[in-house]
């Protein structure tokens, strides 16, 4: 069991791009020990407790949650903006057995810094990092890095900073929340991906992980011969997984989403426990059944039953599926090149129809992935009609990436 746990909206900060600005509407339950004790007698012994804010350093009785986690037998990570560490926080975190500390880094010198989180005191900032690093051993520290308009031409700058920080361990994610100065394009933001794995090949001990689909995490490991988790992002509530939200104010939901939940279940500050997430999880699949993308990219995606969008999310797969600019812009490209040539299967490729199943292996490696399709049939079609509609292209773009296919100029 995970739990995410918003501890305060007390924040000593002002962040651009908060996505969690409306907790401030909320008392907050950790004023108050008894509601404190409520809680955490709710959160099943050796659980995954995920404590977030506002700055969640900064919420009253922080050092009797964690204590009280720690006698709970449960794993415990924080989120933090790193201004309020001190040597009292340091002691508090390592004897409670803290085994993850995510920290943001989105700004690379003191202007950014200021611009983007209003951070006044860059070089104090820094060194917090290094004691969180240096002083808390054995605990984890993970960097959290959003990229917008703003800092996605630094991606160079950036690396460099993890790297004078000896940081190991970095997430990026697509710029969200309230204000639109700093959104991405989709061409932006696949840009940035190129120029993250790119800069990841100089800083060999920097593990990157980019929260993207499956299909473009499995490409850049290929491309780039790095290993980052392709189902990061997927949505617990397809995975089965059992994860609550505990808002500010002690009630607890399915996700971080209360406000769309409420409004799809009608329900005033609808609140979940624990013994009904099964109850609540499938009445939110059955409101909102999976879109069909029968006539898109993906159809032909093999990640396609792990790679799930939001159930509340209303916006179009265009809008939310970083695939889209990546794909359609190969698709354009391949179909001019396709006037001008072939494809065939790479040397020392070959399929076997096994049970229904189409395999196909490498002499070499051996099984590669199995289709329910033959694809020497699709490579035949192709080459006759000249041209790779939507429903094929994200297949087609998986075997060329994979060195199942190859292009021959005639």
């Amino acid at each position: 069991m995970i739990y995410f746990w918003d501890l305060t909206n007390k924040c000593n900060l002002n962040c651009k791009y908060c996505y969690n600005i409306k907790i401030k509407h909320f008392k907050n339950a950790s004023d108050s020990i008894d509601s404190i004790n409520k809680i955490i007698e709710n959160i099943k012994p050796n659980s995954h407790v995920h404590l977030l804010g506002g700055e969640p350093t900064l919420a009253n009785n922080f050092d009797y949650i964690l204590t009280k986690l720690n006698q709970n037998r449960n794993e415990i990570s924080l989120v933090t903006n790193a201004t309020n560490i001190n040597d009292k926080l340091l002691e508090l975190l390592k004897g409670n057995n803290v085994n993850y500390v995510i920290v943001s880094i989105d700004g690379f010198d003191s202007n950014s810094n200021r611009l983007l989180r209003n951070i006044r005191n860059t070089d104090k900032y820094y060194e917090n990092i290094k004691k969180l690093n240096t002083y808390c051993y054995g605990t984890k520290i993970i960097v959290n890095t959003v990229i917008s308009n703003y800092n996605y031409n630094e991606i160079r700058s950036l690396f460099s900073t993890y790297n004078k920080l000896k940081l190991t361990s970095v997430t990026f994610n697509r710029v969200s929340g309230n204000d639109k100065d700093y959104s991405l394009s989709n061409k932006q933001w696949i840009e940035s991906i190129y120029k993250i794995s790119e800069e990841s090949l100089k800083y060999e001990h920097i593990n990157i992980q980019i929260n993207t689909t499956p299909l473009i995490i499995d490409y850049l490991n290929n491309k780039y011969n790095i290993n980052m988790n392709k189902y990061v992002s997927i949505c617990p509530i397809y995975e089965n997984r059992d994860i609550l939200y505990i808002r500010n104010d002690g009630k607890s939901f399915l996700c971080t989403d209360w406000e769309k939940l409420d409004k799809l279940f009608k329900e005033k500050n609808m609140e979940i426990l624990s013994e009904s997430l099964d109850k609540y999880r499938l009445k939110l699949l059955e409101s909102k059944p999976i879109k069909n993308y029968k006539n898109c990219y993906c159809s032909s995606c093999i990640f396609s039953n792990r790679c799930k969008k939001c159930p509340l999310e209303d916006s179009s797969y265009e809008d939310i599926n970083d695939c889209y600019e990546l794909l359609s812009s190969w698709q354009n490209n391949f179909n001019i090149k396709l006037k001008h040539g072939t494809i065939k299967l790479n040397e020392g490729i070959k399929e076997e129809k096994v049970n229904g199943t189409y395999k196909i292996f490498d002499n070499e490696d051996g099984l590669i992935a199995h289709f329910k399709i033959s694809i020497l049939e699709l490579i035949h079609r192709i080459n006759q009609n000249k041209h790779i509609n939507d429903s094929m292209v994200c297949l087609l773009f998986y075997l060329f990436y994979k060195g199942v296919l190859i292009y021959e100029i005639n």
